[in-house]
């Protein structure tokens, strides 16, 4: 993921967490802010497009023990994609599963480094790395540290 697998800042839509506004895309209203979290969303997708290799990027709308209010989750997720589909001609949101992208992603033929080693770094946040988080014979290890 590129910086976490919750929500971006300004769509945490659930009333259990930071409870961001929803998205409203009636003009009419006081509290429209389609323009302006849709231009929010499209400055993080470039920034995203900038570390993804291909045309395919992957964003997650949720995080843990949330959608208490799936209602308004997936309302402000509907009218997100519908007005930002309607006003931007070169990206298109939709929903996926992590099939669907990895099937996109493979498609382009795409090329990725290969590691051999046995350890992969993580990092949940700035300056925050888990590095035998994802390890094989963690147990082995473990004996021979012991040991």
């Amino acid at each position: 993921m590129y910086d976490h697998y919750c929500w971006s800042d300004g769509y945490w839509w659930d009333d259990r967490f930071y409870g961001d506004s929803p998205f409203v895309d009636n003009e009419e209203l006081e509290t429209f802010n389609a323009d302006w979290k849709s231009d929010l969303l499209l400055t993080r997708i470039y920034e995203m497009l900038d570390v993804y290799q291909g045309d395919h990027i992957m964003m997650t709308m949720g995080c843990d023990f949330t959608f208490v209010n799936a209602r308004q989750n997936f309302l402000s997720q509907d009218r997100l994609i519908s007005y930002f589909n309607s006003h931007f001609d070169n990206i298109t949101l939709i929903y996926s599963t992590p099939g669907i992208y990895l099937d996109a992603i493979k498609a382009q033929n795409l090329s990725y480094p290969v590691k051999y080693d046995d350890m992969f770094p993580y990092a949940d946040s700035e300056n925050n790395y888990w590095t035998g988080y994802f390890t094989s014979r963690a147990n082995s290890k473990g004996q021979v540290r012991d040991g």
